[in-house]
């Protein structure tokens, strides 16, 4: 069985890492590989029941089919494994510029600042702000706050002026416990990138 750091999303230097420091954007989704044809043998969660993928659309409340394609090829997603996380806010802003968001290139190169809040159900064994700030480094756990209790966490994280390279999210539940029938094993939410050029 798979553990959070073998999953290719949440691998740090992993395959997504490597396409983020080619300064590309990746959609990472949660796998949803349901097999309606053996559920008699071995259960399988229907769609959504456990993981399932958050897109970024922007604008309103109205939003169609390209709308949503849209996000997911600028790389606006988050993959989540449960239902026990929700991301309020992970952006990069600085006083005089503008707001970068998962999916977005931030292009200035003042120093600035990561924001990360979360409200979570669960009491959290990491938040991993993974990546790198300049293309000499490799890609690594940057900062790691952790373990949190359950609730609003509000953690934030100096980015250095001319900043090169790209930031992404990966939170580990303290609980193993997945729904029935399912086996106990990590749970995991992590973010696609915000691309700094």
């Amino acid at each position: 069985q798979l553990g959070h750091d073998e999953y290719p999303g949440c691998a740090v230097g992993g395959l997504a890492d490597q396409v983020y420091e080619r300064g590309m954007p990746l959609a990472l989704l949660a796998h949803s590989d349901f097999h309606v044809h053996k559920q008699e043998k071995e259960y399988d969660y229907p769609l959504g029941v456990f993981n399932h993928t958050r897109v970024g659309v922007r604008g309103g409340n109205s939003f169609d089919a390209d709308d949503i394609l849209a996000a997911i090829r600028d790389g606006r997603t988050c993959a989540c494994q449960g239902h026990w996380l929700d991301l309020v806010e992970f952006s990069i802003s600085a006083a005089a510029a503008g707001t970068a968001l998962i999916g977005d290139r931030w292009t200035d190169h003042e120093a600035a600042q990561l924001s990360i809040s979360l409200k979570a159900s669960e009491a959290l064994e990491s938040v991993d702000v993974i990546g790198r700030l300049s293309s000499d480094m490799a890609t690594s756990i940057i900062k790691r706050f952790g373990p949190q209790p359950a609730g609003i966490v509000n953690e934030s994280l100096a980015i250095p002026s001319g900043a090169v390279g790209h930031v992404r999210l990966r939170v580990i539940s303290q609980s193993r416990d997945r729904p029935s029938p399912g086996q106990t094993a990590p749970k995991a939410f992590f973010t696609s990138t915000i691309l700094l050029c």
